[in-house]
């Protein structure tokens, strides 16, 4: 196995091998080529986020129906069950990260079959190897599957439907009710327009940063800055710092390391 892990792929900004998992190789996405592709990011990640553990309530019986179905084959059934378009959306945003527009969906073996535009390649994406596509995706976009808010489904909707969505909806108030968001609320640009005032980066260079890398750096900065801040604190006779905790900023800047090996 070798040492090197999804993390150094990540920080360096390298396209991704994912050959062992039948995956092929995926190129990160920076900040340019999401306004190329005119795609919002918070849509980009939907489809690698949603699985019916957002819905799942074993007490009922539109579980058992949903307790075998894995995770490609949850967003066929959530697509046919609601018209939303999220077979559709994968389909646009595989194109992005394979760097092809050579995509095909298999609806008998339920699969999608991609022709790799880095290294001409074809790979299958199926049940067995999407939910390590989608950890990877969300990886190195620098985000928790848990803090994705999904699109809404059309209004007009069946009483299946309508379950999908109230357990959807509770699903995410007990996400939000629960956890703060990494990013303190600010959205990319806002992100983005830190790194480059608070750094030497010019607009160029942060635009064609990757989103992990962008997310990375702007944490580096507040962690810098918010270490900065209290050591004038406690340099200062003004303040009484002496029950607080003081971390150098470095160690709280190591990076997560990934729940996957290469």
């Amino acid at each position: 196995m070798s040492n090197i892990k999804f993390e150094y792929y990540y920080l360096s900004g390298k396209n991704i091998p994912l050959h062992s998992y039948n995956l092929g190789v995926i190129r990160q996405l920076t900040l340019n080529d999401f306004i190329d592709s005119n795609v919002d990011i918070n849509e980009f990640v939907q489809p690698f986020v949603l699985n019916k553990k957002v819905i799942l309530n074993k007490n009922e019986n539109v579980d058992k129906l949903l307790q075998d179905v894995e995770d490609l084959s949850f967003l066929f059934l959530y697509e046919q069950l609601t018209n939303y378009s999220i077979i559709g959306n994968l389909l646009k945003f595989l194109t992005m990260i394979y760097k092809t527009e050579k995509i095909y969906v298999d609806k008998k073996n339920i699969a999608i079959i991609v022709e790799d535009g880095i290294d001409d390649t074809s790979c299958i994406i199926n049940d067995a190897n999407f939910n390590i596509l989608s950890t990877v995706v969300c990886e190195m976009m620098g985000i928790d599957k848990e803090d994705i808010k999904t699109a809404k489904p059309q209004q007009e909707m069946s009483d299946i439907e309508k379950e999908f969505e109230r357990r959807r909806q509770k699903y995410l108030q007990m996400q939000n009710n629960s956890q703060q968001k990494k990013s303190e609320g600010y959205s990319i640009l806002d992100i983005a327009n830190i790194v480059i005032h608070f750094s030497t980066f010019t607009y160029n260079e942060v635009f064609n940063m990757t989103i992990y890398q962008l997310k990375n750096s702007f944490k580096v900065l507040a962690k810098k800055d918010s270490y900065m801040v209290n050591l004038l604190h406690r340099i200062s006779q003004k303040f009484d710092t002496s029950k607080e905790k003081f971390v150098h900023w470095t160690d709280e800047v190591k990076l997560d390391i990934s729940s996957l090996n290469l």
